[in-house]
C-alpha cells in the first residue's frame, strides 16, 4: 500500500513540474543550490510520510474501533465465522439474561472482556482474532471496495477522492504537455518555411 501510494504522489508532482517547465518553455537549467535540495528532500520527504501514514492508520490499535470489522473465536464452537459486532449481540443478550446490547456502542475491547467472560478459568483462556482493515491476505491491498455498513467508509472514500484526483491532476498535465509540445512544433515548423522563403 505504501510503495503504490508513493508511486502515486511522486508521478502526480513530476507531471505538475514538468508541465510547468514545458509551458514556461525551455529554459536554461538553473545550478543546484541547498535551497533546491532541501526543496526537492521535503517533498520526498513528504511523499513518504504520507504515504506510510495512510497505510499504517488502519492498523493502529488505539484505531480498531473504526477499523476492525469482525471477530474470530477459533475455539468457540457456537460462535462460527467472523462476527461483526451485530452478529454477537444475540449471543450476548441470551447468555446475559435481559440486558440489552446495543453492539454499535461497544468497543471491540468490551464485546471481547463480554465474551471471555462467558467461560470460566477451566477453559483456559478464549483465542479472539480481529479481521482488521487489510483482511487475511498476506498483502496488505488498500481496501477500495466497502459498503455502507463498514466502518472504514469515512476513511476509504477521503482517500478514493485524492486518488482520482491525483489522477486528473496527471491526465490535465499531460494535456498540457501535448498542448505545449504541439504548439511548439507549430511554431518551429512555421519559422522553418519562414527562413526557407527568404532564402
Amino acid at each position: 500500500t505504501s510503495s503504490s501510494f508513493i508511486s502515486l504522489f511522486s508521478m502526480t508532482i513530476l507531471s505538475i513540474s514538468r508541465a510547468i517547465k514545458i509551458s514556461q518553455g525551455l529554459l536554461p537549467s538553473l545550478p543546484v543550490t541547498r535551497k533546491c535540495v532541501a526543496k526537492v528532500s521535503g517533498i520526498v520527504m513528504g511523499v513518504v510520510v504520507t504515504s506510510v501514514s495512510v497505510a499504517v492508520i488502519p492498523i493502529l490499535g488505539a484505531l480498531e474501533d473504526r477499523f476492525v470489522n469482525a471477530l474470530y473465536f477459533p475455539d468457540v464452537t457456537f460462535l462460527k465465522g467472523f462476527l461483526p459486532k451485530p452478529d454477537l449481540a444475540p449471543t450476548l443478550s441470551k447468555y446475559f439474561g435481559k440486558i440489552t446490547f446495543k453492539t454499535s456502542d461497544l468497543s471491540w475491547e468490551t464485546l471481547r472482556r463480554l465474551v471471555k467472560s462467558m467461560f470460566t478459568d477451566d477453559f483456559d483462556s478464549v483465542q479472539v482474532e480481529s479481521l482488521h482493515f487489510y483482511g487475511n491476505d498476506p498483502v496488505c491491498l488498500f481496501k477500495y471496495f466497502v459498503t455502507p455498513q463498514d466502518p472504514q467508509v469515512f476513511y476509504t472514500w477521503p482517500i478514493l477522492g485524492i486518488i482520482f484526483m491525483c489522477f486528473m491532476i496527471v491526465s490535465l498535465s499531460y494535456i498540457v504537455i501535448a498542448v505545449c509540445s504541439f504548439l511548439s512544433s507549430k511554431e518551429l515548423a512555421t519559422g522553418a518555411a519562414a527562413d526557407a522563403i527568404r532564402k
